[in-house]
């Protein structure tokens, strides 16, 4: 029973210095927004989006579900290449492209959705913002 509990041990202190050094780790909500993203109009709820030059789905899949939610209005759009936002992408633990980060009109940073999320999906979360 020893010799289990001391190989349980050993390797969740494995997985934990794996999770660590790869920055796995748990998004918290109430991150707040940096200030270099003023101009944005404050009464609005903002998606930043993130994407590379190289990454086919964001063009082709997760631009266009944006452009189709964006034409009703009611949200800002920030649209960044991560390679060139290296800071903000660890800061939010951003892990993939295409990725979206939904922020309050408090500039908090609420949802973060690492890979493609659909049109609905993210117009529900910038309407929840809204109410």
């Amino acid at each position: 029973m020893l010799e289990r509990t001391i190989a349980l041990a050993f390797f969740m202190g494995i997985i934990y210095l794996t999770m660590k050094r790869f920055g796995f780790r748990k998004m918290k909500n109430g991150i707040l927004l940096p200030l270099q993203f003023h101009g944005i109009n404050p009464e609005l709820p903002t998606v930043l989006y993130f994407w590379t030059d190289s990454c086919a789905q964001c063009k082709t899949v997760q631009r266009p579900e944006i452009t189709k939610i964006q034409n009703g209005g009611g949200f800002n759009l920030i649209s960044l290449n991560a390679l060139g936002e290296t800071e903000l992408v660890k800061q939010l633990n951003i892990r993939t492209v295409p990725s979206t980060a939904v922020v309050s009109k408090e500039r908090i940073i609420k949802f973060i959705n690492n890979g493609f999320i659909s049109g609905e999906k993210l117009k529900l979360q910038i309407d929840e913002l809204k109410s």
